[in-house]
């Protein structure tokens, strides 16, 4: 897009936030308005003799050799200690758009710190300990509980299994006699008929 506003503006994107400790160069191009300036020199015109000895203005470099004239420093040219300090950068971060299209192993890991006061052992006192070996006995308990219900459970379902299979043994016996008494009695209902 083009600047709308006065000569000299202009518009710049930067990747990251500006500080003042950096360093923007600018290309830029603008008019500059020369003055004129018109010194008429007539040295030419004078007879060759005169001309020799003509000089034309001194350069204020030879009125200071002249006169011994040292130059003036400017203060905020001079060299001094530079004290910087240390830039402190923000931390990088990827936009979430981004971490949803890069791949599982290229993501970036939400990883824990490590800190000190999680390392050091805590100190227990006589009532502390009284009551951390209490907690400890009656968990032991639990799982030891947790442990004969889990097993107990298990022997029942087996047992179940067991009788439903000797119930379904005993069904079968019954509808295997049940059919040889319908089948024989069949056979003999049929060979009465065909002696009459």
């Amino acid at each position: 897009k083009a600047v709308s506003g006065e000569e000299g503006s202009f518009r710049a994107k930067f990747e990251d936030k500006v500080l003042i400790s950096d360093i923007v160069s600018l290309r830029t191009w603008g008019g500059v308005v020369i003055p004129k300036l018109y010194n008429p020199v007539l040295n030419l015109l004078l007879p060759f003799v005169d001309r020799l000895g003509w000089s034309g203005m001194k350069t204020t470099f030879e009125l200071r050799q002249q006169l011994d004239i040292p130059n003036q420093a400017n203060v905020d040219s001079l060299y001094k200690p530079v004290d910087r300090v240390p830039l402190k950068f923000a931390p990088f971060k990827i936009p979430q758009k981004l971490v949803k299209q890069l791949p599982f192993s290229a993501r970036p890991k939400n990883v824990l710190k490590s800190k000190l006061k999680e390392k050091r052992p805590k100190l227990v006192e006589g009532s502390d300990k009284k009551a951390i070996s209490l907690i400890n006995e009656l968990s032991v308990i639990q799982n030891d509980l947790f442990i004969t219900r889990i097993t107990k459970r298990k022997q029942q379902a087996e047992e179940c299994k067991l009788k439903a299979k000797k119930i379904e043994e005993e069904q079968m016996k019954k509808r295997k006699i049940n059919q040889k008494k319908v089948f024989k009695n069949h056979l003999n209902h049929s060979h009465s008929k065909k002696i009459v």
